[in-house]
């Protein structure tokens, strides 16, 4: 299965620059961040969709059934999960160091320093990537059970 490989790290790389992107966009225009937060799960629930269309009408000739539908879903979140999680952790701890001051201007000296501590930002990046890929999943449920098309006649 190619393409939910494919489709789910083009969706994690898009997101991921998006990620990085809209850093810099909250700093000359604070409160982007409300709208932006959105564009990465448009992003992401557009891939599956799309990784799943493209199984069913280029690879099965206009069908597939739940479980393929499924698989490819997930799979598709899976790598996206994967390539993001990646973006997360460079983003953290390479370009948005001070993300906990902006979150919380009145943070202690030993908690902003907490936040930038490699370690810290590796163990958030690990419990992001599984929530994402649940939250693919359930989304992939609802997708495939609209999109799916089984051949009746073979």
């Amino acid at each position: 299965m190619k393409t939910p490989t494919k489709y789910g790290i083009l969706a994690g790389l898009l997101a991921g620059i998006w990620l990085i992107a809209e850093h810099f966009w909250e700093l000359k225009n604070p409160g982007v961040a409300t709208f932006a937060g959105y564009v990465g799960y448009f992003i992401y629930f557009s891939f599956i969709f799309i990784s799943i269309r493209i199984v069913r009408e280029k690879e099965l000739q206009g069908f597939i059934d739940f479980k393929t539908a499924m698989r490819t879903g997930v799979l598709t979140a899976v790598y996206y999960s994967l390539v993001l999680g990646l973006f997360t952790f460079i983003n953290y701890a390479f370009v948005n160091t001070d993300y906990l001051l902006q979150q919380n201007p009145a943070a202690s000296l030993q908690e902003i320093q907490n936040s930038k501590n490699i370690g810290r930002i590796l163990q958030g990046v690990i419990l992001i990537i599984p929530f994402n890929i649940l939250f693919g999943t359930l989304i992939s449920v609802v997708i495939s059970a609209l999109m799916k098309r089984e051949n009746r006649f073979s």
